[in-house]
This record gives structure tokens, C-alpha cells and sequence, in this order.
């Protein structure tokens, strides 16, 4: 009798061994899937290569002696975050129109998907923004007509401008969020314009006459903060529109323009410069 009670025993303790063993499997079968998840409310990145689309955009305009170039189109890299554009644009003062202008424009918009858990997070795009650029303008002679008309007037103008609009979009629910901070921007101009009305005349200017150069390099950082959560299942996106434009113009109206030359180049593609977006934080 008590060699069968000593066996039930050893069958009470296997099958309780048994029970133990199978719940700790069980857990450690789990335990792969909780390390390897971000916790919710933990700060999420993104950084390159990103998933999204990109929209890149060139435009020319050229009358009379105008002249343009796109040196290096409209672009964002996916892969790299690397984006920009070059362009050069040139006008002068000629017989055959009398007025004449050069305008080259590259545009290009980004839609970064970001990952992220729901909830309420601050959104950081941190990036650097590099570029040069070369204005010259001389503005020659000009000579008014206005007996002939109630105005008249000639215009000579050089510049560049870079500017861009990010914001922040849930594509499921049409959100818009904009950043408290703002993109880099660059608007530079040498400008000239005599003009004559029938109130009477004047001559407004901007800048000195001749060459100079523009160099812009600066970090940023944008930052987006929502007023409303994010459903988990929400497809979130980080848009960045960018316009960046170079023109020159030599334009007479009821007025004879001579002498006038214009120029303008803008590097913001490549030997370092150019918009790099290495990093969005979601935290």
C-alpha cells in the first residue's frame, strides 16, 4: 500500500511539472513579440531612405532676349532626403523687343509617410538648407515717353527666391497641422524701375547696380504640434512644397531702354548645397 501511495504522489508531481512547464513555454513564446514592439507613447523616427511620393515641377518663361537654364531639375530623393534645384536666368535691352525677361522655376513637393502609434505626439523634421547664388543687374538708359500714354515705365530686375511650406496631414481624417517654425527662405533682388504716371514720376531702386553673390547655409527644425490624437491606424504624412525661382528683366513700356542687362543664377542642388531632411521624430 504505501509503494501505490508514493506513486500517486510522483504522478500528482509530473503532472503538476507538466503544467508548469507548458505555462513558462507558453511565455516564452510571448516574450519575442513584447521586446520587439515599440511601446506605445515611445518617440518614433523616421529617417532615409523614407517612403512617400514626390512631385517634382520645372517651368521656363523667355520673351523678347531673354535666356534661361535649368542647370539641375526639381528633385527630392527618397533615398537620401537630399532635394533641390539649379537654374540661371539672363536678359538685356535689344532692338528687336522692347522688352525682354528670363524666369526658370523649379517646384517640388514631398509626402513623407510616418510611422507612429496614435495618440497626441510632437512632430520634429530636422534638416540643413545650403545655397549660393549669383544676381547682376545693369541697368542702363531709359528714356520716357509718358506725353504718349498716362503711364510708362522701365523695369530691370535680378533676383532669387527660395521658399517652402511644410505641414503636417492625416490623410484619413483631412487634418491639416502647420509648423510653429518656419522653413528657411531666401528672396534677393536688385531692382530698378523708373516709371512716370499722371501724378507725376520716379525712380525706385533696390540694391546697388553691378554683382554681387548670396550664400545661405542654416540648420532647421520644424515642429508640428497637433491639437487632436491620431488613431493608430491613421495614415499620417509630412508634406514639403518648395518653390525656388530665378528671373531676370529688362522691360520698357512707352519708354526706350538701352544699355539694361540682367542676370541671375541660383546653385541649390549640388557641391553641398540644397534642402537635406535627415530626421522626423515623433515623440
Amino acid at each position: 500500500m504505501p509503494l501505490v501511495r508514493l506513486e500517486n504522489r510522483q504522478g500528482t508531481t509530473a503532472r503538476r511539472t507538466g503544467l508548469a512547464l507548458g505555462a513558462l513555454c507558453l511565455l516564452l513564446a510571448a516574450a519575442p513579440l513584447a521586446i520587439g514592439a515599440s511601446p506605445a507613447g515611445s518617440p518614433v523616427t523616421a529617417s532615409p531612405p523614407f517612403k512617400g511620393t514626390v512631385t517634382p515641377t520645372d517651368y521656363t518663361s523667355v520673351t523678347g532676349c531673354g535666356h534661361v537654364r535649368v542647370a539641375v531639375p526639381a528633385f527630392f530623393s527618397l533615398h537620401t532626403g537630399a532635394s533641390g534645384f539649379a537654374g540661371l536666368a539672363s536678359s538685356r535691352s535689344c532692338l528687336r523687343s522692347p522688352s525682354s525677361e528670363g524666369t526658370v522655376q523649379g517646384d517640388y513637393g514631398a509626402a513623407i509617410v510616418l510611422p507612429h502609434h496614435g495618440g497626441r505626439p510632437t512632430v520634429y523634421a530636422n534638416g540643413s538648407f545650403t545655397l549660393t547664388a549669383g544676381i547682376s543687374l545693369a541697368p542702363g538708359n531709359c528714356t520716357l515717353h509718358p506725353s504718349r500714354s498716362h503711364y510708362s515705365y522701365c523695369d530691370r530686375v535680378s533676383s532669387i527666391s527660395v521658399y517652402g511650406y511644410p505641414f503636417l496631414l492625416d490623410k484619413t481624417t483631412g487634418r491639416v497641422t502647420y509648423s510653429s517654425t518656419a522653413f528657411p527662405s531666401v528672396n534677393n533682388a536688385t531692382y530698378n524701375d523708373t516709371f512716370c504716371s499722371s501724378t507725376g514720376c520716379a525712380n525706385t531702386t533696390t540694391g546697388s547696380p553691378g554683382s554681387r553673390t548670396v550664400s545661405v547655409s542654416t540648420p532647421f527644425s520644424l515642429t508640428f504640434s497637433p491639437k487632436y490624437a491620431f488613431n493608430k491606424t491613421d495614415k499620417l504624412v509630412l508634406e514639403i512644397l518648395v518653390y525656388a525661382q530665378v528671373a531676370a528683366t529688362c522691360t520698357a513700356y512707352q519708354a526706350a531702354l538701352q544699355g539694361c542687362s540682367a542676370s541671375t543664377s541660383l546653385n541649390f542642388a549640388n557641391l553641398g548645397n540644397g534642402a537635406t531632411l535627415v530626421s522626423v521624430v515623433l515623440a
